[in-house]
């Protein structure tokens, strides 16, 4: 192939299909409002004999489109892809004679038709049609393998080929770069090996001496605290003992438990012991646990939390850390609430190092069933939740301020992982009754004014295995996710 035969396709298919989108832009972004359909080809999904110049192109295409989507959301410009199964000259020696008007152009032209429309709500899809059937196209990622080792080596990959071209289970099927690196996270965090190296560092003592130094926080919260946390839940003047602080079953719902961490700045200072080079800004939420040791939970007093790290894993330039705290009332010293989260943090160093055991619950993968669920239900997002929730503790401007939501990619704010925790929490709550352990795994974002959609499978009389969806972008927002039932509280 010549330099001329690949430069000629590229300016027809690549360079043309982003100059009219360039030229279209502006007009689009002007009036918040914007249809794009671009034509790939199976040959740029899948590639194709004597075709590099075209599929690169028509491939090109995809990631094109979906930048574009990404871009476009903020503005209501949707961008989606088709790829035609379709007679054209080039095809003339593909299909059989009696198959050929099977595949007229016809059959794709409404797609193009709907998705140009006003109705369409997906972008950033890609769509296969050709003889009347239509089907969305996606990524599916395998499980894959966990190297635990500081330095991924080629004689683990080959050993672990299977599993990492595995598809049989435990699939991804990320949408964005967010999500695939939340799955990532997921994947290297939620799976701890006993057998990691611990390093004995003999001069933590003068790091142990500045942690003493530092007391340990105390929060104070009444049940103000307690109201508006459940508000921001979705509890509503027909849940009294939810809203109201003289009803006679007042409570809390238990992942309040989890707030304490974000109103520590102990908790950011401990990262930065642990981690050489911490930037928070480079800090994803991937996994949480929480466990309620005092039933129920108090609607008022005050907490002294203490921090502890769990493991520190590097990851090439990232670190994985698994963080603990245990919140005790600061009178009695009775535990509580305790908490894990793991984290991905890019950029930064860590000794690879397990301090503590993790509770069995908490590192359970908890898959979803393949069966139907036995409880479903849809939960609407207000477009202003973000801001109600972030008066809780967690004020990350990037909940809020859409320029910095910009500069994380992201086309607007996102919703509060923490409170998608506690939104699937409260449904499973009010179906099922309480719990007193809750898990999860942090595998897709939410925008406010999305619906998430609860799915809840009971495996056992006290474990709840649930997902969470987002309805709009058909994305998973939590996945290998489980609370455990209260005994005498569980309501089936």
């Amino acid at each position: 192939m010549s330099d001329q035969e690949w430069d000629q396709v590229q300016k027809v298919h690549l360079l043309g299909t982003f100059n009219l989108s360039r030229l279209a832009w502006p007009y689009f972004a002007e009036k918040k409002y914007g249809r794009i359909v671009n034509i790939s080809s199976t040959s740029g999904i899948y590639g194709n004999f004597g075709q590099a110049n075209y599929a690169s192109a028509k491939a090109g295409i995809l990631g094109l489109s979906k930048t574009l989507a990404v871009e476009g959301a903020r503005n209501n410009i949707k961008v989606n892809v088709v790829a035609p199964h379709a007679e054209t000259a080039m095809t003339l020696t593909i299909f059989r004679e009696q198959d050929k008007n099977l595949y007229h152009a016809d059959q794709v032209a409404p797609l193009l038709v709907y998705l140009g429309s006003e109705e369409v709500e997906v972008t950033g899809e890609t769509f296969e049609a050709g003889g009347g059937w239509i089907g969305n196209t996606r990524w599916q990622r395998a499980k894959g393998a966990v190297s635990h080792d500081e330095h991924t080596t080629v004689e683990f990959i080959r050993d672990n080929l299977k599993d990492i071209t595995n598809f049989d289970s435990d699939t991804e099927n990320p949408k964005s770069t967010t999500e695939s690196s939340m799955a990532i996270l997921s994947a290297v965090g939620g799976d701890d090996d006993d057998d990691d190296d611990e390093e004995e560092d003999e001069g933590d003592e003068e790091e142990e001496e500045e942690d003493e130094e530092e007391d340990d926080p105390v929060w104070r919260f009444n049940d103000r605290d307690v109201i508006l946390y459940n508000i921001a839940l979705g509890a509503t003047t027909k849940q009294l003992h939810y809203v109201y602080e003289n009803d006679s079953d007042f409570q809390v719902i238990p992942t309040f438990g989890h707030l304490i961490t974000f109103n520590s700045g102990k908790s950011q200072n401990s990262f930065a012991k642990l981690l050489r080079n911490f930037n928070p800004m480079l800090l994803l939420h991937g996994e949480h646990y929480l466990k309620v040791h005092k039933w129920p939970p108090p609607t008022e007093g005050a907490i002294k939390t203490t921090f502890e790290p769990i493991s520190t894993t590097p990851k090439g330039s990232n670190v994985v850390i698994v963080h603990g705290s245990k919140s005790v009332d600061n009178d009695s010293g009775e535990v509580i609430y305790s908490n894990e989260a793991t984290y991905f943090i890019r950029n930064c160093q860590a000794d690879n190092k397990v301090y503590a055991e993790r509770r069995s619950f908490a590192t359970n993968p908890f898959p979803a069933p393949k069966r139907a669920p036995d409880y479903q239900v849809d939960v609407p997002i207000s477009e202003d939740l973000a801001a109600l929730y972030r008066l809780t503790g967690d004020r990350n401007p990037l909940h809020i301020d859409p320029n910095f939501a910009k500069g994380a990619k992201f086309p607007k704010p996102i919703l509060h992982g923490m409170c998608t925790y506690g939104l699937s929490a409260k449904v499973l709550i009010d179906k099922f009754g309480m719990f007193d352990e809750i898990k999860a795994r942090f595998t897709g974002i939410v925008f406010p004014g999305e619906t998430l959609r609860v799915l809840a499978w009971k495996e056992s009389d006290d474990t709840v295995v649930f997902q969470t969806h987002v309805v709009d972008r058909g994305t998973i927002a939590i996945n290998n996710a489980a609370i455990k039932l209260v005994g005498d509280k569980a309501k089936i």
